[in-house]
């Protein structure tokens, strides 16, 4: 998953500066035929920043002679066993072949840098989170930090094999799934579904959390902008890869 910055605030301080981390494996597991989840371990990276929804680290890959930086988030962190895991898309990539062939007590250097959450206000009465499957880690720890919250999840699905991909929702979540197609379903899904939603009332208490890919996420932040007149302060916005760049 290529990851964006970070949209800062206060709900974990960012990292003040770079920090260089040393990451062990220690297992792997299949959660698709698509995607491979690798379980690490590093106290200091757990020490260095407090874990928090969305976290990330950009780890340190390489292709012959060439370094291949990534960034993934950071799931299931158990600071006190200074464990973590990340999952990893096996489209082809360095990334992906390194994932696929991770095997226990193999290292992987991680850089943390800027890492941050900014926290709905407590009077939000709903979340709504807007992505695809690369979005989904960073959606759980979102869901997972604020269970007394509902959320509505818009998720654009590439692959049949992405509904096998937890997604940690509560009784009080609503899923919706979009074919990509030619990358506009999400869109006009998400448009028409916020549309009818603020005929029924205002949209001023929800909160929006948006990271598809670049060229939708713009699109969908202005709409929320311009058209519903959404406050910026309701947005956090994160474009998370660019289909032009594939």
């Amino acid at each position: 998953m290529a990851t964006r910055g970070s949209d800062g605030g206060r709900g974990a301080l960012p990292v003040a500066g770079r920090v260089d981390l040393l990451c062990t494996v220690t297992g792997t597991t299949r959660i698709t035929d698509r995607f491979q989840r690798v379980h690490l371990r590093s106290p200091a990276l757990l020490e260095a920043v407090e874990p928090h929804p969305t976290m990330w680290a950009r780890f340190q890959f390489s292709s012959g002679s060439r370094p291949h930086p990534r960034a993934f988030t950071i799931i299931n962190a158990h600071p006190t066993e200074g464990t973590f895991d990340i999952d990893v898309h096996l489209q082809d990539g360095p990334a992906a072949r390194w994932a696929e062939q991770a095997v226990a007590g193999q290292h992987i250097h991680a850089t943390l840098q800027g890492t941050g959450f900014g926290k709905p206000r407590a009077s939000i009465t709903r979340m709504h989170l807007v992505g695809d499957a690369a979005s989904i880690p960073a959606m759980r720890t979102i869901l997972d930090a604020h269970p007394g919250i509902p959320g509505t999840l818009w998720l654009e699905q590439q692959h049949e094999s992405e509904i096998h991909i937890p997604l940690h929702t509560r009784p009080q979540d609503d899923v919706f799934r979009v074919l990509r197609g030619d990358g506009t379903q999400l869109i006009s899904t998400v448009q028409a579904g916020l549309s009818r939603h603020k005929v029924s009332g205002s949209l001023d208490t929800e909160w929006f959390w948006i990271a598809c890919e670049a060229s939708a996420n713009r699109v969908l932040t202005v709409y929320l902008r311009r058209d519903l007149g959404i406050p910026l302060s309701n947005i956090a916005s994160h474009a998370y890869w660019s289909a032009t760049r594939l």
